[in-house]
């Protein structure tokens, strides 16, 4: 009994330390210095903690209820997202969650309210199934805003990227500073190329533990409340990768449901969107999920020579952070910089985030909407006070 009774506890030992998780290397390990003339193995002590190691387990606390406890699932919404990536019976998943069938069709309403657009109901037969379906990410939309400068011989829009509103390194006095800029210019159009939200990933804990915002609904309504709102000025608008971690980890589109709360955003779709300004002059917005590079221009030359039906007039690159204008073949590219200070991830993978956005002057002709001129105008906040 000795050595069966030393078994469980070190197993229980290392559980408790683990999380839940047992180490059966650790635990051989210690039991093999407490008994050295016998035989100890990895597969031994589990063994012997499966036959005789459940006396820890409440009986009036169910397998479901437990698995989730250690896993940090507490609430109903939690619990029900886990266990419907695939169709699932409605009863069946209400008798394992220990509820009825009524509690969770009222979670499903509520997620389908915050943004969880692809958890679908239906019935087969006599049945009632649920699931979280896969869908494609809205990618390709184009935005017609061509009679908004019919016969214009000026085009004048700002161009923003990178807000990342729920970071404290989120420059939001800056921010408010462009958009009272761009109502004091007469601006009325602003183009976002994406990562409006800092977004939440949960193999990154570590760099979101100072935020305004944490998760899905914080960030969705904290950004209804402060993104600036001006009037006349409408914000175009397409998601970014930290946007695209909630689709990644519950099909949860925040910037379409942001969209969707205020009449001054319009959706565009996610990671891409083409907005013609007037017949001849198209504008890209894209928001890659790539690495920097250390030559400036390369991600951006690569997108034009490579883009192929992407490719636009005038092309704008979120994500890197970096501020540039770059033509030549008779297309141009623009890195509209950020609204994000160097955070310390930055600052520890030596990555430099300018701060700033711009204002684009386009002259065209008023007959044919041809380009004839491009003014890029920066507006530099890493000095501006």
């Amino acid at each position: 009994m000795k050595y069966r009774d030393k078994v469980l506890k070190i197993a229980e030992e290392v559980r408790n330390r683990n999380n839940g998780r047992n180490d059966w290397n650790e635990v051989s390990d210690r039991v093999r210095k407490l008994f050295p003339d016998k035989r100890v193995t990895p597969e031994s002590v589990r063994g012997i903690n499966r036959r005789h190691g459940q006396k820890h387990v409440d009986p009036n606390i169910s397998s479901a209820k437990r698995a989730d406890n250690l896993a940090g699932r507490e609430s109903l919404e939690e619990r029900i997202l886990y266990r419907i990536k695939r169709k699932t019976d409605i009863k069946a998943l209400a008798d394992i969650l220990e509820v009825t069938v009524n509690e969770i069709l009222l979670e499903v309403a509520k997620l389908q309210l915050k943004g969880f657009t692809g958890v679908k109901i239906w019935t087969e037969g006599k049945r009632q199934y649920i699931q979280n379906l896969r869908k494609a990410k809205e990618f390709g939309n184009e935005e017609d805003l061509i009679d908004r400068w019919h016969n214009s011989e000026e085009i004048v829009i700002g161009i923003i990227a990178d807000t990342h509103l729920g970071s404290e390194y989120c420059d939001e006095e800056s921010l408010n500073h462009f958009y009272d800029l761009a109502k004091e210019r007469g601006i009325d159009t602003i183009l976002h190329a994406g990562d409006i939200f800092e977004g939440y990933k949960n193999t990154r804990v570590e760099t979101f533990l100072g935020n305004k915002a944490i998760g899905f609904q914080e960030q969705l309504e904290y950004g209804i409340k402060h993104y600036p709102k001006r009037d006349g000025i409408t914000t175009y608008v397409i998601s970014g990768n930290h946007d695209e971690w909630y689709i990644q980890q519950g099909l949860a589109d925040i910037v379409k449901t942001f969209a969707g709360s205020r009449t001054d955003i319009k959706f565009l779709g996610n990671s891409y969107a083409r907005i013609w300004l007037t017949p001849e002059v198209d504008i890209t917005l894209y928001h890659p999920n790539d690495g920097s590079s250390l030559n400036v221009f390369h991600k951006l030359q690569n997108f034009i020579n490579r883009g192929q039906d992407k490719v636009s007039k005038i092309n704008v690159l979120g994500h890197y952070h970096k501020l540039g204008w770059i033509s030549f073949n008779d297309i141009h590219g623009i890195y509209p910089a950020s609204f994000q200070k160097q955070s310390k991830w930055m600052n520890m993978n030596n990555l430099r985030s300018e701060v700033g956005a711009i204002i684009l002057t386009l002259k065209v002709d008023k007959d044919t909407g041809e380009l004839l001129s491009l003014i890029f105008e920066h507006i530099d906040y890493n000095t501006y006070k």
